[in-house]
């Protein structure tokens, strides 16, 4: 699970903050179609990544900024879940909440 969300989070990465906000689940139009043109995958560079706990979280970007959640396991059965606004273009975490 870990290893398709790192996955998941690269190909959002590769995008980064230069197209369309996609703050919502589905994208803009909630259809999961992206409304950028002339992009191609092969060309694309990843910019950064970051280990942020294993989950089920998508991320959404919006005015530059990254949400989504992570979750690390704790000593107890429950563990901690935190929600990160990153920099999209330099992943650097803006704010975080546990």
């Amino acid at each position: 699970m870990a290893k398709w969300f790192g996955c998941m989070l690269l190909v959002v990465m590769a995008v980064n903050g230069y197209g369309d906000d996609w703050c919502a689940w589905r994208g803009p139009n909630a259809n999961g179609l992206s409304n950028e043109t002339g992009w191609k995958p092969e060309g694309a560079k990843v910019l950064w990544t970051k280990e942020l706990g294993v989950g089920y979280s998508s991320v959404s970007v919006k005015g530059g900024r990254l949400y989504t959640m992570g979750h690390e396991p704790g000593e107890d059965k429950e563990g901690t879940d935190t929600v990160y606004c990153l920099d999209a273009e330099t992943g650097k975490t803006r704010w975080k909440h546990t």
